[in-house]
């Protein structure tokens, strides 16, 4: 049987196959087959890996089944620059698919239950193999494969994007035009696109793809595609569409989705700021507030939902209603010894990322958190709202805040160390997030992270990494985001 790719990473967990299936004739003449597998029988024992070699201590030693690429013993060592030759070699060697017949349409793999390591896709990645671009595109490549192996396109798109290859977007964006059971691969790398400089012509395919995304139908070729509808918002205010079919589609469909609503004030905030006038006006109360000595104040307040806090971004810092809503969100109320609304101030600070920079609305985020730290000293609760606001401000590539960062990557408390590995890009896809904002930050140019910041904090990942039990997952994505950050950005 003619192999789809040789030498490829490991894909045989989570397919789920439970039937025990013996070799097929042509896979023993499979070189790569033979020289990890021991084959099944004709009584219906599976295959199993040949005890001894670095495949078998890859899969069953080094890397527990269950326990993933990401988190196994050797990552550490792998994500310093130091993988284990012999783990290398296996993981540049691990899998490929054959069928029973030639037409077999159910592509089945040299090992399948012999294997079962979670995030093998980030393998190529991790243990850095030099051919690690050829494995991961060869998989796009094949329609075939694309068609078969569903679950797994997503994940595949995202170590494609950690090598942060230029050279690897045609192939990216080619393939979105599968979405036949899940498109995943769209939806994970859509809002990550923009960071690599896609010219004109790949622009213009992005934006014909997301056009045929939005009017549907969803089904045939474009099943599941209306899970790619955010992430195509996200992609086009990120690159600042002037298409006005596209910009139309982002209008419908604000009336019910933040992620439009979003995209509709970074790419029409002029043409649409009536409407953010009213839904700002709908959320604004005139009520008695407790103040600075216990005294009673009438004043304007604001319900801090998400839709509220878009309206006022997208109205913009310089209009009057939107910064005085804008400042009663970030506002300490001393009396009560809390924000005014914790609700509106996280909104605020994990959205605020995603619009164009502004320098009076930085500072007043930057002015918001350094209150919220100090009182943070005499209220514990309010610890995890300081976080929100370091990440935010990092997302806007202020570096005011990656002190709190630091200290919570350090810390003891799991919860605030998994908020700012997923905050700094410790997640597998990029929308449909909330806590996390962006879910990555702003790094190089005028206005981004500087690369002895982002260092220090891939840094104090690694020096932490042994100690992090279950986020050493989020910890490895993290430190694959941040350095594909600072190589597509040239530093």
């Amino acid at each position: 049987m003619k192999t789809l790719f040789s030498s490829a990473i490991a894909l045989s967990l989570l397919l789920g196959f439970t039937a025990p299936v013996t070799a097929a004739p042509g896979s023993m003449t499979q070189a790569t087959c033979k020289k990890w597998i021991k084959w099944g029988d004709r009584f219906g024992n599976s295959p199993r890996l040949k005890k001894g070699t670095a495949l078998d201590s890859f899969c069953n030693t080094d890397c527990k089944p269950g326990a993933g690429v990401a988190i196994c013993r050797p990552t550490l060592d792998a994500l310093k620059g130091k993988p284990d030759p012999k783990l290398q070699a296996a993981v540049g060697d691990l899998f490929f698919f054959w069928g029973n017949k030639k037409d077999d349409k159910r592509k089945r793999m040299c090992v399948k239950t012999s294997c079962r390591v979670s995030n093998w896709q980030l393998a190529p990645v991790v243990y850095q193999l030099p051919n690690a671009k050829e494995l991961l595109t060869k998989f796009f490549k094949s329609k075939e494969t694309m068609d078969m192996i569903c679950s797994e396109k997503g994940p595949m798109a995202r170590a494609l994007w950690y090598l942060a290859d230029k050279s690897t977007l045609d192939v990216l964006i080619d393939s979105y035009g599968n979405t036949l059971c899940n498109p995943g691969h769209a939806k994970n790398t859509l809002p990550l696109i923009h960071l690599l400089g896609p010219n004109d012509a790949q622009k213009k395919k992005l934006e014909g793809y997301c056009e045929k995304v939005f009017a549907g139908p969803y089904q045939g070729d474009l099943r599941n595609a209306k899970d790619v509808i955010p992430a195509c918002y996200r992609y086009l205010a990120n690159v600042g569409t002037k298409n006005d079919d596209l910009l139309e589609y982002v209008r419908q469909g604000s009336a019910n989705g933040v992620e439009a609503l979003r995209a509709l004030a970074i790419l029409d905030a002029k043409g649409s700021k009536k409407t953010f006038k009213k839904r700002l006006a709908k959320e604004k109360k005139r009520k008695k507030i407790y103040v600075k000595g216990g005294k009673k104040k009438e004043m304007d307040t604001w319900r801090g939902h998400m839709e509220a806090v878009v309206s006022a971004l997208g109205l913009g810092y310089k209009n009057k209603d939107a910064k005085k809503a804008i400042n009663w969100w970030l506002s300490y109320n001393v009396s009560w010894k809390n924000l005014n609304d914790p609700s509106g101030f996280e909104s605020l600070v994990l959205t605020a990322p995603f619009f164009p920079k502004d320098k009076n609305l930085l500072k007043a985020i930057e002015k918001g958190y350094k209150t919220v730290l100090k009182a943070a000293d005499e209220k514990d609760n309010l610890t995890v709202y300081a976080l929100r606001a370091a990440i935010g401000l990092a997302q806007m590539g202020s570096k005011k805040g990656l002190p709190t960062i630091i200290d919570a990557l350090k810390g003891t408390d799991k919860g605030h160390q998994e908020e700012a590995l997923r905050g700094i890009g410790g997640i597998t896809y990029h929308w449909g997030t909330f806590r996390w904002g962006t879910g990555g930050l702003k790094v190089g140019g005028k206005d981004g992270l500087k690369k002895g910041d982002v260092e220090k904090l891939i840094t104090t990942i690694l020096k932490k990494f042994k100690f992090m039990g279950k986020n050493q997952h989020a910890a490895t994505l993290a430190v694959l985001d941040l350095r594909a950050r600072l190589k597509a950005a040239g530093l």
